[in-house]
């Protein structure tokens, strides 16, 4: 209910502001959070509940602002996203879909882009009508219907019509992997990054909780050259 009323407050400032025809709204969560399903309490599985997160996008522009989209789309997308709604050069080298033809047709048949998940040697993958696990350490595997089963109750793995189905998605699973795999081999092992050193005067202030009681350091930035300063609350460096 904060969260709700703090994101009121911001879009009655921007309706009122003169930026309102030209600004564009991102709301978003990074995961979803169990409160009993399958009898867990927390974030850190690969049931839906847990992966499910908030995403909502405002563009002044778009023919479909205030529609539901059922389609699976992923965090991964925002920032082709807002790049396109945005018209600034686009990155060739990153993996995401823009959604930008969602933004227009919510209910739109033809967007077929699956998205995976792993966790701790187990991977899944989930389209508009499935979502499919697979346990690389135990072999076991989970297909669910999306559509009819949201719930996740019924596990159909065993039901030998749905050997088509399940015969797919390991296909584009494994391509999926394939190319985070290739992303990881070619890219990011020879990929160094050097900071820039940078002398910002000022002080930057840590706060530290713990059971032997309350602890405040001060590092002041502007006495890097001499290897910093530290002090502590009762005033000893």
């Amino acid at each position: 209910a904060l969260a709700d009323y703090n994101v009121g407050i911001l879009i009655d400032a921007i309706e009122k502001s003169p930026y309102k025809d030209n600004t564009i709204i991102c709301f978003m969560g990074d995961h979803g959070w169990q409160l009993g399903e399958k009898e867990r309490w927390g974030k850190n599985t690969l049931l839906d509940a847990a992966n499910r997160t908030t995403l909502i996008i405002y563009d002044p522009s778009a023919k479909g602002n205030g529609q539901l989209c059922k389609k699976v789309v992923n965090l991964q997308d925002l920032y082709p996203t807002l790049v396109e709604l945005c018209d600034v050069p686009v990155k060739t080298d990153i993996e995401g879909s823009s959604i930008v033809p969602l933004l227009e047709n919510p209910t739109r048949n033809d967007w077929q882009k699956p998205i995976m998940m792993s966790y701790r040697g187990t991977d899944y993958i989930k389209t508009n009508d499935w979502r499919y696990v697979r346990d690389t350490k135990t072999e076991e595997q989970l297909l669910f219907n999306s559509k009819n089963d949201p719930l996740e109750f019924n596990n159909l793995r065993y039901d030998k019509k749905y050997e088509p189905v399940i015969a797919r998605l390991n296909s584009q699973l494994d391509s999926m992997i394939n190319i985070g795999q290739s992303i990881k081999t070619k890219l990011l092992s020879n990929y160094k990054f050097t900071p820039k050193r940078l002398v910002i005067p000022g002080r930057i202030e840590a706060e530290d909780y713990d059971e032997g009681g309350y602890n405040q350091t001060y590092f002041d930035t502007d006495k890097v050259n001499n290897g910093g300063k530290y002090r502590t609350a009762d005033g000893v460096d």
